[in-house]
């Protein structure tokens, strides 16, 4: 490919925004012509999210290839799109392109869009998954299916909280059901289900792991949350010594923490029943604290931290 003036042109430049009208089209047409590069004006919602089985992210653009393979990534606009920006930026540094304007990186994690790409591009393990940030209207069952290589997956609204508008899908009826539930959702996060006897929470404040609790698989009248074991009152909670922890439970809860920067966090954690792997579910910026199990401890330990940061100033 040449420029204007004959020149060949080597790299890419991808402009990032939330709509492509046609003054933005011609505009970076324009400039294409003038550099020494090719342009592709990208929409937020058009690329393709996802962090495969080896835990490795990837962020493409609708061509089908890699944002990575950019010189240089624009972000023009992101005030609509602020948790995409967020996965993208964290991605960018990972796969060391640069980008423009640097302020894009100064952002806060405020869904599970954002969060898994800050601990994916960490190399803190996470489930397989896959992002629709249209929601799942034209979304083929057998498709999502596929890219998991397994009949059951978990859809989640990425800005979901406390198992709000998660669900297991085991078969095109659960997903149908599912589908509905989540029509008014503009971002839906498709996760690879992870076979497992509950699952474990670890709550970090600073440098000291103050509880861990386990909650066991639990029964649910609804079969679309029965992988969320958190049934009314914690009945299958039960809190665990954490100095007995093994490393790979409180180590990975301290680089879940750190990644995301978060002084007070619950880190939920799951382990394979097969392979015996464990993976971060998510970091809470907002855990039980002032309820559920230790409350008194809980208090004693936010306390100790308090403190501690007042003599820090």
């Amino acid at each position: 490919m040449y420029d204007a003036s004959g020149e060949e042109v080597s790299g890419k430049v991808v402009v990032l925004t939330s709509r492509i009208d046609a003054s933005t089209k011609n505009f970076f047409d324009m400039v294409a012509e003038l550099g020494a590069f090719s342009v592709e004006v990208a929409k937020y919602r058009l690329l393709d999210y996802q962090i495969n089985d080896k835990g490795e992210p990837r962020i493409l653009l609708p061509d089908g290839s890699d944002i990575a393979s950019a010189q240089t990534v624009y972000f023009k606009a992101h005030t609509l799109y602020p948790e995409h920006a967020g996965a993208i930026v964290r991605y960018l540094q990972y796969r060391h392109v640069n980008f423009i304007d640097k302020n894009v990186a100064h952002f806060v994690s405020r869904s599970k869009l954002s969060e898994l790409f800050i601990l994916a591009t960490s190399s803190i393990p996470v489930p397989a998954m896959k992002v629709y940030s249209s929601g799942l209207e034209g979304v083929i069952y057998a498709d999502v299916s596929s890219y998991f290589g397994e009949a059951t997956f978990v859809l989640k609204d990425a800005i979901g909280d406390r198992g709000k508008d998660n669900y297991l899908i085991s078969n095109q009826a659960t997903f149908s059901v599912a589908a509905k539930r989540l029509e008014n959702k503009k971002t839906i996060i498709a996760q690879k289900y992870i076979n497992n006897d509950g699952f474990t929470r670890v709550l970090v404040m600073g440098d000291e792991v103050v509880q861990v609790v386990e909650r066991i698989t639990a029964a649910h009248a609804d079969p679309l949350k029965a992988h969320l074991n958190k049934p009314h009152g914690s009945a299958n909670a039960r809190e665990l010594k954490a100095a007995e922890q093994t490393a790979d439970i409180t180590t990975l809860a301290r680089k879940a923490a750190l990644a995301l920067d978060r002084t007070i966090v619950g880190v939920d954690l799951i382990q394979d029943k097969e392979t015996k792997q464990w993976y971060v579910l998510e970091a809470n910026y907002n855990p039980e604290i002032t309820s559920g199990v230790g409350v008194a401890k809980k208090a004693k330990a936010i306390a100790r931290l308090l403190a501690k940061e007042g003599d820090n100033k």
